[in-house]
């Protein structure tokens, strides 16, 4: 999940690299025909190399998570006596026998409002950066003089720069947030059906990495509103809106 964030910052390197020319920037045609190669060469990897389980072995391996037994706190072990428990404590998630179930639950239309508002403004604002940057003004010609990456001195180094900083804190915002909500927030474990165990007891809801998240991403455009008057200050506001996505998505 984590590397999924580092793919804007290398391809952005690449393309600065090898596919970049000072008087006409960015040679698109050969940089798509770079991706199109690229992206054929990763499936076929994927596809020689990944493999799925038979159902068969997929039972006996589900039939050894459940070998083992609860103790007190909730978790799954295998060390058993005979004062422990035979079966794993029971979670109720509620009783959906249909799509229209689900539909009737308001607690998934706060979660699909959530992941509208938050995660399509961040992607809007992601796919629309470089434009974004380039709409402001400069106070020294077209140099960058402060805040990361400084010295940018042409007009891509400007876009680049933010998708930079967009790729960087998204990932640096999965890394931190994914052990943290599972250490904190653990999910449910799935043994057989209608069993559900956690592997530690819950600490706080996930509903608060998804609430920081938003906070976070009401500041960043908050503060691109009210504050942000030149390029050399967007970075601040990349930053934000790259760690609420990425930290939204993670918890998701």
């Amino acid at each position: 999940m984590a590397l999924f964030g580092l793919s804007p910052l290398i391809l952005s390197l690449l393309a600065s690299k090898w596919f970049m020319f000072p008087q006409r920037g960015l040679d698109v045609a050969n940089y798509t025909a770079f991706l199109a190669v690229l992206t054929a060469i990763i499936h076929i990897i994927g596809a020689i190399n990944l493999r799925v389980d038979s159902p068969i072995q997929q039972q006996n391996s589900a039939d050894d998570d459940s070998s083992g037994v609860e103790p007190s706190n909730g978790e799954v072990t295998s060390d058993s006596d005979e004062t422990s428990a035979l079966l794993p404590q029971k979670i109720d998630l509620g009783n959906y026998d249909s799509f229209w179930d689900i539909l009737r639950d308001p607690h998934f239309w706060i979660l699909a409002l959530i992941t509208l508002l938050v995660l399509g403004s961040c992607e809007m604002v992601m796919a629309n950066i470089g434009t974004i940057a380039l709409a402001l003004p400069t106070t020294q010609g077209t140099e960058i003089t402060a805040g990361p990456f400084a010295n940018s001195t042409t007009v891509t180094s400007v876009a680049t720069t933010q998708v930079r900083l967009l790729s960087f804190s998204n990932t640096i915002s999965r890394i931190t947030t994914g052990p943290m909500a599972d250490f904190i927030s653990p999910v449910a474990s799935y043994l057989r059906p209608g069993l559900l165990v956690l592997p530690r007891q819950h600490k706080i809801s996930r509903v608060v990495f998804l609430f920081g998240s938003c906070l976070l991403m009401t500041i960043s455009f908050l503060w691109m509103v009210f504050v942000i008057q030149v390029q050399e200050q967007i970075w601040l506001f990349s930053v934000g809106i790259g760690t609420a996505y990425g930290s939204t998505f993670t918890v998701l």
